[in-house]
């Protein structure tokens, strides 16, 4: 194998993540029984010129690369060994973490009981932390720090699995960082952590396809069972979070949803249809995709809450994109976030004016709102460019190996994410890049041999 073929591989890993993210969010967009009240024609342009602006710029940044360098064999991570220490460690790391996250979180559990555990990401996020022990507030630090290991033992995990490297072997470590994962986000009902953990799972597996000597089907295979396996969890982590909640809230699907839609810019278009039976009405993709809907609203009530979510943040960029009026900044608001964080600001960013409903307004969104579509235009060759950065980073193997994973997985989380959030301003973003930049260390003492060569 050469850089070349390696980049090429994982620049198409990106291309299946950018599509499949699109496609998943235009199919919850026309299939969701609510629809937006404003236009969605500028806003679907606006994720369109994003996208293709990001995968556009990265695969030049890629053939740069392969016109730059001198084509020799890349360097295999799985060449090495001691990365059975290195994922034992990595466990050992996550588990004192989720240790100190359960010590920190078990008194929530007081408030409520476990027949309404949805409802303990409200308790916490209404809990103040600077009322409660010393103790208590460095065993929640600690937790979060520690327990984020668990990401780059997934990245490393459904790799091997995907390369066939030992696939049974580290199909345990893979099972073991899994549950760490649940636990973790059990404790705060954190739809957000599962998703970062299938996003690096789905990075990790890639990395192994392109690192795999033939494209058989027993590598597609190998990496969809590892990936799968998470999408299912996740599955049945979101529906429990949202049976718990309906249980212990609503009372029934369907007032919990429609007290929900009630603080997005929607309308039910199945009462809509009811109200417009009489009358002749132009076909539509929306009328074409309706009875699709109407079976949705139906027979699978508890789908519609993940419709609302998925849809939420474009939503909020056609309120944007409706009027001329903007709020305060948003694409950036996170780094003065981190910035109080870390002591380097008094106080945190204040809630402010804003122009759209509750969540959040997309990556290309929050670029339309701060920048217009120069901002639009700049956050895609932004990503893009990060994107090739991380793979080439990654093909110069050596000690840039793991600045290339942490690349990649920051670059990924923010394509994967780009139609919901923001994502250096979720929860999870910060605390898995930092164990990304901490296993390299590990990786130097742990893996031999660590250099690679580089062409």
């Amino acid at each position: 194998m050469h850089h070349i073929g390696l980049a090429q591989r994982l620049g198409m890993m990106f291309v299946w993540l950018t599509l499949g993210i699109t496609l998943l969010h235009a199919m919850a967009y026309v299939l969701s029984p609510y629809k937006s009240i404003y236009s969605g024609s500028t806003t679907w342009l606006i994720i369109l010129l994003f996208q293709v602006l990001a995968v556009g710029t990265m695969w030049f940044g890629i053939r740069w690369f392969a016109g730059t360098t001198v084509h020799l064999k890349e360097y295999d991570f799985f060449e090495g060994f001691g990365h059975a220490k290195l994922l034992l460690t990595l466990l050992g790391i996550s588990l004192i973490g989720i240790v100190l996250h359960l010590l920190a979180k078990y008194h929530l559990l007081s408030h409520t009981h476990l027949g309404c555990w949805g409802e303990l990401r409200g308790l916490w996020l209404e809990s103040d932390s600077a009322d409660q022990p010393l103790r208590q507030r460095l065993s929640s630090m600690g937790g979060y720090i520690l327990s984020g290991f668990h990401f780059p033992g997934l990245f490393i995990s459904t790799a091997a699995i995907s390369a066939g490297r030992r696939p049974f072997y580290y199909a345990i470590f893979l099972v073991a960082f899994t549950l760490i994962t649940i636990v973790f986000a059990g404790a705060i009902v954190s739809r957000s952590t599962l998703l970062y953990a299938l996003i690096v799972a789905y990075l990790g597996a890639g990395y192994g396809w392109a690192l795999a000597e033939s494209r058989a089907w027993g590598t597609v295979l190998r990496a969809g069972i590892a990936v799968g396996s998470i999408i299912v969890i996740a599955l049945l982590f979101n529906h429990v979070v949202f049976s718990a909640k309906i249980d212990c809230g609503s009372g029934s699907a369907a007032r919990y949803v429609e007290d929900n839609a009630k603080t997005m810019p929607v309308r039910d278009s199945l009462q809509d249809e009811k109200r417009d039976a009489g009358s002749l009405i132009n076909i539509s993709l929306d009328q074409i995709f309706r009875p699709v809907s109407k079976v949705i609203s139906e027979k699978c009530t508890s789908c519609i809450p993940t419709l609302l979510y998925l849809n939420h943040g474009i939503w909020n960029v056609e309120m944007v994109t409706s009027q001329d009026k903007r709020g305060d900044p948003v694409l950036f608001t996170f780094a003065r976030y981190w910035a109080y964080r870390l002591g380097l600001v008094s106080s945190p960013p204040a809630a402010g004016c804003r122009v759209y409903s509750a969540g959040g307004v997309t990556l290309p969104g929050a670029a339309y709102h701060d920048f217009g579509w120069k901002g639009v235009v700049g956050a895609g060759i932004a990503l893009g460019a990060l994107l090739a950065l991380s793979i080439v980073l990654i093909c110069r193997g050596g000690l840039l190996l793991w600045l290339g994973f942490t690349t990649l997985v920051a670059a990924g989380a923010m394509e994967a994410l780009s139609l919901l959030f923001v994502a250096p301003a979720t929860l999870a973003f910060p605390f898995a890049i930092f164990a990304f930049l901490a296993t390299a260390l590990l990786a130097v003492f742990l893996t031999r041999p660590y250099g690679g060569k580089s062409g």
